[in-house]
């Protein structure tokens, strides 16, 4: 498959030949079925390109209008999300139906392991 770039080339190096071919019919006048032809792909061809190239416009549009929508959005939720913790506090369970995962409850100082209950726990895994 040709990318968009060697479509605009071969175009033009149809409308190349097309444009030498013409002044030429008179002398090889076997050539003029298939200069017809070459006029029109060219034509046709000048015309895709003028529809991909409206295409393209339109994508362009469309995702900036959705980039636009995505940060609007995130921006509301976000606004959201911080006027209810402030209602219903961080750690409340009341924010999960809203998609909120509240903060973690802290229960107490965190139990560090000495070095020998880290080994005897690797020890008991590799068991």
């Amino acid at each position: 498959m040709r990318s968009a770039d060697g479509f605009s080339v071969l175009i033009n190096d149809l409308q190349l030949m097309n444009n030498n071919l013409e002044p030429r019919l008179a002398e090889y006048p076997y050539l003029r079925p298939l200069q017809e032809d070459i006029a029109s792909v060219v034509v046709e061809g000048r015309e895709l390109e003028a529809e991909q190239e409206t295409a393209r416009k339109m994508l362009r549009e469309l995702v900036r209008k959705r980039q636009e929508l995505e940060k609007r959005g995130s921006d509301l939720r976000l606004r959201t999300a911080a006027m209810l913790r402030g209602t219903f506090g961080f750690t409340s369970e009341e924010l999960i139906p809203f998609g909120i995962r509240p903060r973690p409850r802290n229960t107490g100082p965190r139990k560090r392991r000495t070095k020998a209950e880290a080994e005897q726990q690797q020890a008991e895994k590799a068991a």
